[in-house]
């Protein structure tokens, strides 16, 4: 609003209340005024304490899972591996009984 609209109904009001009565009815719009502003402000600040909360919350919780999924989910399982005998595997000498025996299965 700009000066000459606060003006216009500055006498505006001085007209419909009187002179006597203006300076009261001004005091009890200020208040009204003053009450009205201070309950904006203190909804909005619960309003934005709610969300900062509720924003924090959801944060922790992702941070958590990320956490989570950098982990491991379990120690590796220790894979299966052939050791080499570190001595060579000793054969049975070949008696003369057992070589006949291969000998006569094949002349068969």
């Amino acid at each position: 609003m700009g000066f000459s609209e606060l003006l216009i109904i500055g006498a505006i009001a001085l007209i419909f209340i009187g002179p006597k009565q203006l300076p009261e009815v001004a005091r009890a719009i200020g208040r009204m005024l003053n009450e009205l502003k201070r309950a904006t402000s203190d909804f909005h600040t619960s309003f934005t304490s709610e969300i900062k909360e509720d924003l924090q919350s959801r944060w922790n919780e992702t941070r958590e899972q990320i956490t989570r999924l950098d982990q491991p989910a379990s120690p590796p399982a220790p894979t299966a591996t052939t050791s080499t005998p570190s001595e060579p595997p000793v054969e049975e000498p070949v008696t003369a009984a057992s070589g006949d025996k291969q000998n006569e299965d094949k002349k068969s």
